[in-house]
């Protein structure tokens, strides 16, 4: 640090500092101030704005150790919106305790540990007491178009596919014991996981739009009166367009029948209640307590 005083010395700009070195220090700062930081200058906005080296040394520094940071939503999301999902995810690694009613207890786990995966957060049910053994129970990601993804795993079988999530957004995914759900934090210990029932049909129509052929040709109706045309909504174009796919392209009516046959099964399955967890502080034993947690 320069002396103010001392007129043989001077300060040193921070613009003058070259741009690695920039983004090292920057990589230090949390979000927030990082985003103060933006606000001083054009110049450094779009330095703030640097994925790839800034908030990538970010997630590395902080998570690098602990998962695979490029490996997250198929390594095609931004490590900003990483960043953001992680620190919300931060705090649930460890031990959790389901609390509800007695009679709940049979298909709800009474302990569940969180640990990190290489590119999801999981929960595994913890069964036993002297021999205690681990089965999922819950999975957490994020999907390759930046889509937060959770799924309850009923039955304790499941395995992450190599393709990811996005394998088990497929409305015909052929695991059936996985219920899309949604986790409602309540403060730093405690947090609710509840069904989420409008999970498929969000992603039946999203990926409906995804399919839709771009062109610069416009879709348009012919008007009943005036003949002339006219554009059309665009809320009905990818429900037009997967309807026709569905039923004009080859094999089309049959996997029009095992989407259906496949809601109907969602549909017929009982209904998650949601369920409160809350964690268990200083669960571990330790060399001042080694008796903790027995």
């Amino acid at each position: 640090m320069a002396n103010p005083k001392d007129p043989s010395e001077s300060s040193f700009p921070f613009s003058d500092i070259p741009e690695d070195i920039q983004l090292c220090i920057l990589s230090l700062l949390s979000p927030s101030d990082i985003a103060r930081f933006a606000s001083t200058s054009k110049r450094f906005v779009s330095l703030c704005r640097n994925d790839t080296k800034l908030w990538f040394n970010m997630c590395h520094r902080r998570w690098g150790s602990k998962t695979h940071i490029s490996k997250w939503g198929g390594g095609n999301i931004t490590y900003k919106l990483l960043y953001k999902t992680l620190t919300r995810w931060e705090n649930l690694i460890g031990f959790w305790r389901h609390c509800g009613r007695a009679d709940l207890l049979g298909h709800c786990p009474r302990f569940i540990v969180f640990e990190w995966g290489p590119s999801f957060v999981s929960g595994s049910r913890v069964n036993g007491t002297c021999q205690a053994t681990k089965s999922p129970f819950l999975w957490m990601g994020i999907s390759s178009d930046g889509q937060i993804v959770n799924f309850l795993d009923l039955e304790g079988q499941s395995e992450l596919p190599t393709r990811g999530f996005d394998c088990w957004l497929d409305p015909f995914c052929s695991v059936q014991n996985l219920v899309p759900a949604t986790l409602n934090f309540m403060g730093n210990n405690h947090f609710m996981v509840e069904e989420n029932s409008n999970f498929w049909h969000c992603c039946k129509r999203n990926s409906s739009s995804k399919n839709i052929i771009e062109d610069n040709e416009e879709i348009v109706v012919v008007g009943h009166y005036s003949g002339k045309s006219r554009s059309l909504p665009d809320r009905l174009v990818p429900e037009m367009y997967s309807y026709f796919a569905n039923r004009t392209s080859p094999g089309g009516d049959k996997s029009w029948r095992r989407q259906r046959k496949k809601e109907k099964e969602r549909q017929g399955r009982r209904k998650w209640e949601p369920e409160h967890f809350l964690k268990l502080i200083d669960c571990l034993p330790t060399g001042d307590k080694p008796m903790q947690s027995l």
